[in-house]
Parts: structure tokens; sequence; C-alpha cells
């Protein structure tokens, strides 16, 4: 007998590259966003030092510098809120493309499995008929 082919291998395989793509790309973005959530959480921990760092002052540049680094703080915070808000969208974006590589994929395997079964049947059945060709020309 034969060995199993299936007939769709060269697209399941296209279709397995497609998924670790999808697979690769969503790591991406979502390590992308990890970073930025982290950036953010490092400017929290800035914002919650001030009081600490800065307590007791009364010189007028002190206050000033003060007040230039939280505005600095402020607009780092806003630029990290925005670019995780477009990350977001973009993790969003790639699980969506991943689910959808990872279904065609699984519909391809599913159907590869069903033709191995099937393949599977058609040799048991054959060599059932060989053993009983050969157990009957031998009663005779």
């Amino acid at each position: 007998m034969k060995k199993f082919e299936f007939p769709l291998d060269k697209v399941l395989s296209v279709r397995k590259y497609k998924n670790d793509e999808a697979e690769i790309e969503l790591g991406k973005a979502v390590s992308r966003l990890e970073v930025l959530e982290g950036e953010l959480n490092n400017i929290a921990v800035l914002y919650s030092e001030i009081p600490l760092k800065y307590s007791g002052l009364s010189d007028i540049n002190d206050l000033s510098q003060l007040e230039n680094y939280t505005l600095f703080l402020n607009t780092k915070k806003e630029d990290l809120l925005k670019q995780i808000t477009a990350a977001k969208l973009v993790v969003e974006e790639k699980r969506k493309l991943y689910i959808e590589a990872h279904k065609e994929l699984k519909v391809l395997e599913n159907l590869k499995e069903k033709a191995m079964n099937e393949y599977k049947k058609n040799v048991t059945r054959e060599q059932d008929n060989v053993l009983d060709d050969i157990i009957n020309s031998h009663k005779y």
C-alpha cells in the first residue's frame, strides 16, 4: 500500500507559515505595549518620588525646576498614554489576524486528520481482506 499523502500539504504548510508569522507579529506588538506600560509605570514612580525629593524647597530656582520637571513628566505621561492607546489598537488588530490565521490552519489540520483516519481505515480494511483471502485459500 502506498504511503499516506495529503493533497493539500503545500497549502497546509503555507497556512502554518502564515500562522507562525501572525503569532510572531502579535508577540512583537504585545512586547511593544508592555514596554510602553513599563515606561508609564516608571513615570508613576517618578511622580511618587517628587514629594520626598523636593519637600521643604524655598528657593525660587528650585521651585521653578520642580515645576519644569512636573511639566516634563506630565508631557511624557500624555505622550506615553497616546502611544499605549495606539499600541493597544495594533495588538487587537494583530490578535484578530492571528485568530483568523489559526482558524484557517485548524480547518486544514482537521481535514488532514480526517483524511489520515480514512486512510488508516482503508489500510486496515485491505489488510483484513488480504488476511481473509490467505485464510480462505488455505482451507481449500
